[in-house]
């Protein structure tokens, strides 16, 4: 089985912020193999508010490296409609994933409460909005990957919008 973790860091560039959202694109695709060995990917080209941790909570993660878990978790909860993947194994796995990039099992709870807590909203809207080209900066993918995508993540919409 192989080992657990993550088959790169993120690669990450700029994409705007909206409100108090800064998005990112992910330049690179990472997989994370769980504990269980199961291998989880997020896919080049998605876009990615990372871990949205409130400003309040923030000095309780001095020192934990959260992009590669919320880069993750952000792809699983955007591709369970596609995937079937539950809420509860996803915020489970982010929790996983932070403790093996060094969060303590205090802090490792502490995340997983706060999504419990927290993710409904980014959890609903992916469900009912399933998986679109405005979830992905495509100004980066080539037609290959679109093409990938498109039948992978059953995106309806055949024209991107946003391809430059």
């Amino acid at each position: 089985m192989p080992k657990p973790g993550f088959s790169a860091q993120p690669i990450l560039r700029p994409f705007r912020s909206a409100q108090s959202c800064e998005l990112w694109t992910l330049m690179n695709t990472v997989y994370y193999v769980s504990q269980a060995g199961r291998t989880y990917e997020a896919p080049r080209g998605m876009l990615t508010d990372l871990a949205s941790i409130p400003t309040l909570a923030t000095g309780l993660f001095r020192g934990v490296d959260h992009r590669a878990p919320g880069v993750i978790h952000d792809a699983r909860y955007l591709l369970s409609p596609v995937t079937g993947e539950k809420r509860a194994d996803l915020d489970s796995l982010f929790a996983e994933m932070c403790l093996l990039q060094g969060a303590s099992p205090l802090q490792g709870s502490a995340l997983h409460t706060g999504l419990e807590l927290g993710g409904w909203h980014a959890w609903d809207d992916c469900q009912a909005a399933g998986v679109t080209w405005g979830d992905f900066d495509v100004s980066v993918l080539t037609d290959e990957e679109i093409a990938d995508y498109r039948v992978r993540f059953k995106i309806a919409d055949l024209r991107p919008s946003l391809r430059a």
